[in-house]
C-alpha cells in the first residue's frame, strides 16, 4: 500500500503560478514549463495584487514572480 502511494505522488504535477506584467515573458515561461510532463502552469497574474488573490484560490506549489510590476511589486507581495 505504501509503495502505491509513493508511485502516485511521484507522478503529481507541480503547479506553477507565473506573475509578470509582461505578456511576452509570461508566454515564454509558460512554453518552457509546459514542455515537461511534471510542471503545469495553473495561473497567471500581471501584478502582486492579482498574485495574492490567485495564491489563495489556486494554492500553487511554485510561484515565479517579477520583482518590478505596477500596482504591487514582487517584494511587497512577498511580505503579505
Amino acid at each position: 500500500m505504501a509503495r502505491k502511494r509513493r508511485i502516485a505522488s511521484a507522478h503529481k504535477q507541480i503547479g506553477v503560478l507565473i506573475v509578470d506584467d509582461s505578456l511576452i515573458f509570461r508566454r515564454v515561461l509558460k512554453d518552457i514549463f509546459e514542455k515537461t510532463s511534471t510542471i503545469s502552469v495553473i495561473g497567471e497574474a500581471t501584478n502582486g495584487i492579482e498574485a495574492l488573490d490567485l495564491v489563495l484560490k489556486l494554492n500553487p506549489d511554485v510561484i515565479v514572480m517579477d520583482m518590478e510590476m505596477p500596482l504591487m511589486d514582487g517584494m511587497t507581495s512577498l511580505q503579505h
